[in-house]
């Protein structure tokens, strides 16, 4: 209790103060300056505190009057907290964040929370929500912040909040908790696998725009080159390829046959994402390549894409559901604020026929 903020700990004693009668429904609760002297907390404390029970429906409170009570909210399983997710842009991983937004929103389930998906791409106010930020348990960011869709002003304002957690290193975020896969060790994960596997030259495929603004692709770039280090593998340059910024139509095989060229002994290719994985399986496949037999192909994501094509391709699984659990669980232990900055959660390996 004593790492949440203050306001929220006078909200929690008003509301016990509530269940046990001595609000009683239809009273009147205190003036601030005796709620202020009751708690020992200043009046900013007190005023947020009343805001986020007025938000909630537990007291009202009428222009000239003091705030009245209404316990039926509270004295039947009190209200339905909530969580807002908080989606400030593209990034180029969305089915990542679906999959994080799912289990997310069980974990909220379970805790008797909702979760808001609130875009500001598609005509939700930056505005509104900073207004009504206090009634929400806990906000989840995730995208690419910059001056187009988020200015200064507002940016410094978010990352004021005392209950904002970024997924995976947001980008322009400056400040507050991030909690999310780590992306070193998986691909550390990744190439140890194919080691393992016999294969000793590693290509990577990568993408250039994922570098300028999603962090977590160059963490995978480092893992890859550090443990062919590690495994003394051969780490000519040549075997990095990183393509323009792909889309639905993105066509593999020019950097594919680029790499063979260059290098036709290359055994593996260890690709950045599975959408980039599962090209590299059909791209191969059309050059009469037969995948794992010669040349073994990992991916990174852990989608159920990976479950579609043939073979079925290993790769390197974000934690969802830990990830999920995580964040919930700063969020209700309210110890977002006083937790270190960057909380990584070890991915796993999801070993099938491509390797």
């Amino acid at each position: 209790m004593d790492n949440q903020p203050k306001y929220k700990q006078v909200k929690d004693l008003i509301l016990e103060n509530i269940r046990e009668n001595i609000f009683p429904d239809g009273s009147f609760l205190p003036p601030e300056n005796e709620l202020m002297k009751k708690f020992s907390v200043s009046r900013n404390t007190i005023r947020t505190a009343l805001k986020q029970l007025r938000d909630e429906g537990i007291i009202i409170t009428r222009q000239g009057q003091q705030s009245q009570v209404d316990a039926s909210k509270v004295i039947n399983g009190g209200p339905r907290r909530k969580l807002a997710w908080l989606d400030v842009g593209y990034v180029g991983n969305e089915d990542v964040y679906f999959e994080i937004f799912k289990h997310l929103s069980y974990c909220a389930e379970n805790e008797n929370m909702s979760l808001d998906y609130i875009n500001f791409q598609f005509g939700a106010s930056i505005e509104n929500f900073i207004r009504n930020s206090s009634s929400y348990e806990g906000i989840v960011i995730t995208g690419r912040i910059n001056e187009r869709n988020i200015d200064r002003k507002t940016l410094e304002t978010l990352s004021s909040l005392d209950n904002i957690v970024s997924i995976d290193k947001v980008s322009g975020m400056p400040s507050g908790l991030t909690i999310g896969t780590d992306n070193y060790m998986g691909a550390k994960m990744a190439v140890e696998h194919l080691a393992a596997a016999g294969r000793k030259q590693i290509a990577f495929l990568g993408i250039s725009n994922g570098f300028y603004v999603y962090s977590p692709f160059s963490e995978r770039l480092k893992g890859y080159k550090d443990t062919l280090a590690e495994n003394k593998l051969c780490d000519d340059p040549g075997l990095i390829v990183i393509s323009a910024e792909i889309s639905d139509s993105y066509d593999v095989r020019p950097q594919l046959m680029k790499i063979l060229k260059k290098h036709p002994d290359v055994d593996a290719f260890f690709a950045i994402t599975d959408f980039i994985a599962v090209q590299t399986l059909y791209a191969l496949k059309g050059m009469d390549i037969k995948v794992p037999f010669d040349i073994s192909v990992i991916g990174f994501d852990g989608l159920p894409l990976g479950e579609t094509v043939s073979p079925r391709l290993t790769s390197i699984s974000h934690p969802f559901a830990e990830i999920a659990e995580t964040v919930v669980k700063k969020i209700m232990d309210g110890t977002v604020s006083s937790s270190k900055k960057y909380i990584p959660v070890k991915p796993y390996l999801v070993s099938r026929e491509s390797v």
